[in-house]
């Protein structure tokens, strides 16, 4: 009759073997260091916790020896980011980082699963795109305790943006030439740290950019922007979609008309989530904290700017938007700075009339600092 011993847990079993019925053996578990010998168990059943132990062969059988850590268990586990992006074509993948507590636990040693493997493969905790976009989520076990984490990752197919030369080299670099249209951009890009853009200078790129800027949460700060040409901002036409991204202490500079932080102007069917803009825009005309002039309605929702702008024409200015053409939306939004036009004005749009009244501008729920946004009726031009 054959008796087979398995083991769960770190240790080893001695016994296993072809013995008679009716024959007595000698089952044997060692523990390794740090671990004790909990019992012998047939299925889920434990029959005895005697080391070693004498058994009586009656019939084929298997039995498992059950060692646990002898110590004190991790019971906590916390991933640096409980959210991260991969790109879809990443080879490379990236590493997900975690601790444990206490620091002084036994047994430090993790298991790692993923709920899709259609998505991504997880090894070691380094995580490998498979080429699908998606979510999945990636879970990270104690292998002795109950603890375990879960680390949510999307597969984008985009560009990523870690540093300062990502922004000025790749942004706007997937642009595709269109005999009537120009260049247009309708790529993905997704910042994936905050950007300090201290000593460096930002041109703007001579595109319609119809695809998403998605900042994640991130800061863009010092951003520094200083040209002769009309149109100036990250891009000259902007008709896609910005959202969740801090432009922080901006300086951006154009001497002629429109002049703006995303684009000089924006497009029809341009969206504007969750950004907040700090700092300086300067320029003639048609200048505003997000966009300079605009072709068509723009949506701004959860937005803000503090911002100073500044023309050389007493004219055409507004806290979001300087364009006065077409009408834009603002939904749950906030403007606080100054300006030095006082014609055609707006807090978050300019205005129609030098009597800075009958915007066509849609606002709801929003609010503005009047102490230091006041405005005045203009003189002559």
């Amino acid at each position: 009759m054959s008796v087979t011993l398995t083991k769960e847990g770190n240790g080893t079993v001695e016994g296993t073997g072809e013995y008679r019925v009716g024959e007595k053996i000698e089952l044997k578990a060692t523990a390794d260091e740090n671990f004790k010998f909990v019992g012998w168990y047939i299925g889920d059943t434990k029959i005895t916790d005697k080391n070693p132990y004498t058994y009586e062969v009656q019939k084929e059988i298997t039995i498992t020896a059950k060692f646990e850590i002898d110590g004190i268990l991790i019971s906590k586990i916390t991933f640096e980011e409980e959210t991260v992006s991969l790109g879809i074509n990443s080879t490379e993948g990236i590493q997900l980082k975690y601790t444990v507590e206490p620091e002084n636990a036994t047994n430090k040693s993790v298991v790692w699963e993923v709920d899709n493997l259609d998505l991504l493969t997880v090894e070691d905790g380094k995580i490998v795109a498979k080429g699908t976009e998606g979510t999945a989520k990636v879970i990270c076990k104690a292998l002795y305790g109950e603890a375990r984490a879960e680390c949510t990752v999307k597969i984008i197919d985009g560009t990523f943006i870690y540093t300062p030369e990502d922004l000025i080299n790749n942004f706007g670099s997937k642009a595709t030439w269109n005999q009537t249209h120009g260049w247009r951009d309708y790529s993905n890009y997704y910042i994936m740290a905050d950007i300090d853009m201290s000593g460096y200078e930002y041109t703007t790129k001579d595109i319609t950019f119809y695809g998403t800027l998605d900042g994640q949460g991130h800061v863009i700060s010092n951003l520094n922007i200083n040209e002769t040409t009309r149109y100036v901002g990250l891009v000259k036409n902007w008709y896609g979609t910005a959202e969740s991204v801090l432009f922080r202490d901006v300086d951006i500079i154009g001497t002629s008309y429109d002049v703006g932080v995303l684009g000089g102007r924006g497009g029809s069917g341009a969206r504007v989530i969750n950004v907040g803009i700090t700092g300086n825009v300067t320029g003639k005309s048609e200048i505003g904290s997000f966009f300079g002039g605009v072709y068509g309605s723009v949506g701004f929702t959860n937005c803000y700017a503090r911002a100073t702008l500044s023309g050389s024409s007493r004219y055409d200015q507004g806290g979001f938007v300087g364009g006065r053409m077409d009408s834009c939306s603002f939904t749950k939004c906030y403007f606080s700075g100054t300006m030095t036009a006082t014609g055609r004005v707006g807090v978050f749009q300019a205005s129609e009339s030098n009597e800075n009244s009958s915007t066509r501008a849609v606002v709801e729920n929003c609010y503005y600092n009047k102490d230091l946004f006041t405005l005045e009726v203009a003189g002559s031009r």
